[in-house]
């Protein structure tokens, strides 16, 4: 089975799997999942509704990254997308106004190198499924 992995920072704490807290803001990061089939209803409903900018982009690795940030009363919420062949990850940070683009720049460079790991390999090869066929 197929997972995204990514190396956080060593100061960031760990906290539940998938979850970190970077300085006073905390980030949750999902396990490899459908992509959503409306992105833009998805985030808004991520960032309650509250105004934001579609932004997208294309991280390191190689794997585009769509994006939709809103203020909430003293914070700050981010919703990354991270779209993985017809999968993705997603990234929700959040944080308080101060802390917020700190935060923010951290999480984008740690993602932005996270790879696929496919796992023990459970495929055969062309010549393995051929075995055995007359020529």
């Amino acid at each position: 089975m197929e997972r995204f992995v990514f190396s956080p920072p060593a100061a960031w704490r760990a906290g539940s799997p998938g979850q970190y807290v970077i300085g006073d803001a905390k980030l949750t990061v999902s396990e490899l999942m459908a992509f959503p089939e409306d992105l833009a209803v998805f985030l808004s409903t991520e960032l309650k509704r509250l105004p934001f900018e579609l932004e997208r982009a294309v991280f390191p690795s190689g794997w585009p990254v769509f994006a939709g940030t809103a203020r909430q009363g003293d914070g700050q919420r981010l919703v990354l997308v991270l779209q993985i062949i017809d999968r993705c990850v997603i990234a929700w940070l959040d944080a308080p106004i101060v802390a917020f683009e700190a935060a923010r720049v951290q999480v984008v460079e740690a993602l932005g190198t996270g790879t696929l790991d496919w796992g023990e390999p459970g495929f055969l090869c062309l010549a393995e499924l051929l075995e055995g066929v007359p020529r």
